[in-house]
């Protein structure tokens, strides 16, 4: 008999505490007009350049070889990684190589979808560059 009367206690604050929990809570829009904005305090910093850099993409290089295999595919990924730090415009063509690269060796639907258009836009006979603007 006790038992009984222990799962219905229990049932009941089960009860209570769902319908009303541990007090109200705020809705959103009156967490945004009460709460004062929270800046995160990361700093973000510049993307290296230089030597740096380079010296960076040689470790990728190195990396990837180690994990495929000197590949071709690894070849062509480095060298648009170069290309895109150096601000040297794409072709279309070189930029479907590149996207085929890094398809094959990071797997990625929208990857994959990208690849999709740079195609198309190749079979519709467009003459793209992809140019990256130079840093300042």
């Amino acid at each position: 008999m006790k038992v009984f009367y222990f799962q219905i206690l229990m049932l009941f604050g089960f009860v209570i505490f769902s319908f009303y929990g541990c007090g109200r809570s705020k809705t959103l829009i009156e967490l945004q007009e009460t709460s004062p904005i929270i800046t995160p305090r990361v700093k973000l910093l510049p993307p290296p350049t230089g030597e740096e850099a380079k010296a960076k993409i040689d470790a990728i290089q190195s990396q990837l070889i180690k994990q495929f295999g000197d590949i071709p595919q690894i070849r062509i990924f480095i060298q648009g990684k170069r290309k895109r730090l150096e601000k040297i415009p794409f072709t279309l063509d070189e930029r479907i190589a590149y996207t085929e690269a890094s398809l094959y060796l990071f797997p990625n639907p929208n990857t994959r979808q990208y690849l999709k258009q740079l195609k198309q836009w190749k079979a519709e006979g467009r003459k793209i560059t992809f140019k990256y603007e130079k840093s300042k």
